[in-house]
């Protein structure tokens, strides 16, 4: 019996030294080798879902599962009927999905109603080439897509997957698809969120400014320019 332990010892600190080798050997490797990258997101991360994309996708309310109120086939008509009528090039399939509500105040889905259904709708374009020309008239594309849909979200009370909204480009500075030279779709965006979000955007501004008053974390332009103005004055511009 002694025998055999002294051997099980002997196996556990053999493979207990090899793995703190290995690891060993791995820091010093990544300490030594180790560069910085600065490069755009979609560079850095490494991650493509079917490929390159432009993807908008928003979230409404569908009454209940046991009681549906047809919202989401009404919508899906309607962006069918925009695409046909505009003439749109937009790629099949257009993602719908469905999820119960939310527990999470500030989610898309969010319900106090642990019954309601909620309908995900997303409308994509993709980006199949690397030519800067090819791929700037894709995304003006996406952004007259975006446009031609955009009517819906009030009239349904949908509002963005927060990991795809898209801040208006004549707030954020950027050259991003849909324009808004005068300002409209953000005031537009604002009300939305206030209209959906009013109370939770009171409660995160709140602890935004205690939590965080020197704004390190929450100063990306969604915040700033949608969010507080939202939470905070209905007529900041």
């Amino acid at each position: 019996v002694l025998e055999t332990l002294r051997r099980a010892f002997f196996f556990v600190a053999v493979a207990v030294f090899l793995i703190f080798f290995v690891c060993l050997f791995y820091n010093v490797l990544f300490l030594f080798s180790g560069r910085w990258r600065v490069a755009a997101d979609k560079d850095v991360l490494q991650f493509e879902c079917g490929g390159q994309q432009w993807v908008w996708e928003n979230a409404f309310e569908a009454g209940t599962l046991q009681q549906p109120s047809g919202a989401d086939l009404e919508f899906m008509s309607e962006v069918l009927e925009t695409i046909e009528r505009e003439n749109i090039p937009a790629p099949s399939p257009i993602e719908q999905r469905w999820t119960s509500a939310s527990q999470s105040p500030l989610s898309p889905a969010y319900s106090e109603d642990p019954a309601s259904l909620f309908s995900w709708v997303g409308v994509i374009m993709y980006l199949p080439t690397q030519d800067p020309e090819a791929r700037r008239k894709l995304g003006d594309e996406f952004g007259r897509y975006q446009d031609k849909i955009w009517p819906l979200l009030p009239k349904y009370s949908a509002i963005t997957h927060w990991a795809k909204v898209e801040v208006p480009s004549a707030a954020a500075g950027t050259d991003q698809a849909g324009a808004d030279s005068d300002g409209t779709r953000l005031q537009a965006l604002r009300d939305l969120y206030r209209a959906r979000l009013g109370p939770q955007l009171g409660q995160l501004v709140k602890a935004q400014a205690l939590l965080d008053p020197k704004r390190v974390c929450s100063s990306f332009p969604l915040f700033e320019h949608v969010l507080r103005p939202a939470a905070t004055n209905p007529n900041t511009q």
